[in-house]
């Protein structure tokens, strides 16, 4: 017996049915069913460098210890660009003005950052003020006052209020401030 012609067809069949199918397979819409796993995602790292986590706090907050009663301030990375004025710790917040002195451009992007100490001097927890720019900020009293006096630089001023987290409250008797982000235009 003899079946060479039989295989010849059957071959011919899958290899005309795997010819038809095969675009429908592998070309759809162009676009895949599911999401690429982000696990496969590209990820770039650099030797020595740890990767931010979180809203960053300045590392001279732990080392400080402001007298009872005192609102400090801590170094930060901005530390030349503003100043700090009427700072004052009441029972539930911390508040005071910070200035910008660097420039008198329209501020992007303030955040301030007060550290609530108990009375050996611990840090016990952070809480924050975040300014945005956007259309209905009132921008405090300075920038006014500034821009009716010819000759006198403009600089923008905040006025911030952080309330003292509510489970600290019983052991707070110091507080720091700084401002780890300032953005100009």
């Amino acid at each position: 017996m003899n079946h060479p012609p039989a295989r010849s067809s059957h071959f011919l069949s899958a290899l005309a049915v795997a010819l038809l199918t095969l675009p429908l397979a592998g070309c759809g819409a162009g676009e895949p069913d599911t999401p690429p796993e982000p696990s496969s995602a590209i990820a770039s790292s650099f030797p020595g460098l740890a990767a931010a986590s979180g809203d960053p706090t300045p590392s001279s907050m732990v080392t400080l210890n402001p007298a009872a009663g005192s609102v400090e301030q801590a170094a930060g990375p901005f530390d030349n660009r503003f100043t700090f004025k009427d700072l004052r710790l009441s029972r539930d917040a911390v508040r005071g003005t910070v200035t910008v002195t660097s420039d008198i451009s329209e501020l992007l992007e303030l955040q301030v950052v007060a550290g609530f100490h108990d009375s050996s001097g611990k840090l016990l927890g952070t809480a924050r003020f975040t300014h945005h720019l956007d259309g209905t900020h009132d921008h405090g009293g300075g920038e006014s006052e500034a821009a009716a006096t010819p000759g006198v630089e403009h600089f923008h001023s905040e006025e911030f209020t952080i309330k003292v987290p509510e489970e600290l409250r019983s052991r707070v008797v110091s507080a720091s401030v700084s401002v780890p982000v300032l953005v100009n235009e």
